[in-house]
């Protein structure tokens, strides 16, 4: 099954550099036991990244997020729906992600049937440094472990985060009982649809 693993940012501004710093580590570990993974770093969102997923069955998203609910170096795992706190997602130039990846689907585009997008939360996305924050860099481990688990995975239904796993699903943390857009009870069938695990 063909994975493509994308690291969005940039490793100049410091936490920016998260996604793709942790997208490197992944590739060298998975160069010696995964087979059929391509790993890219990327720097902006939108179209660009649509494109780079084009003919690959899976994809997984490694971004920094900046949401200010959540303590720096928290890792999360997102559906498509759970983007705004994403930096690459989209650009002030382009589109989201949700958007490019239906002008794809609308073209014909061989797109990934299942898509995940791992996030961490950072600090300083401004600062020209190529070092992380020290929560953050603690942190990437995590993240790096995470997005080997999913690439090692058959199937990513079964291993879909529980609670109190110690990865967090942001619907869970920020829901608003009885909000459709929110709680995971109510989004459960939907999130389902979302990523191919219906």
């Amino acid at each position: 099954m063909s994975t493509v693993v994308i690291g969005l940012g940039n490793t100049t501004l410091s936490d920016d550099g998260a996604g793709p710093l942790a997208a490197r580590e992944l590739g060298r570990r998975l160069a010696r036991e995964v087979d059929a993974v391509q790993v890219v770093e990327l720097g902006i969102g939108g179209l660009r990244l649509m494109e780079t997923m084009v003919g690959h069955e899976r994809a997984i998203v490694l971004d920094a997020l900046h949401t200010g609910q959540l303590a720096a170096g928290t890792v999360v795992e997102l559906d498509l729906d759970d983007l705004d706190g994403s930096l690459h997602q989209c650009s002030v130039h382009d589109m989201s992600l949700p958007a490019a990846l239906a002008v794809g689907q609308a073209a014909g585009v061989d797109l990934p049937s299942q898509i995940r997008v791992l996030g961490i939360e950072v600090l300083d996305v401004t600062t020209f440094s190529h070092e992380l924050s020290p929560a953050v860099a603690q942190a990437l481990p995590e993240l790096v472990a995470r997005a080997m688990e999913l690439a090692r995975t058959e199937d990513w239904c079964a291993s879909r985060t529980a609670p109190g796993s110690g990865h967090t699903d942001p619907s869970d943390r920020l829901a608003d009982p009885g909000d459709p857009h929110t709680d995971p009870r109510a989004r459960q069938t939907d999130l389902m649809e979302e990523t191919g695990c219906a």
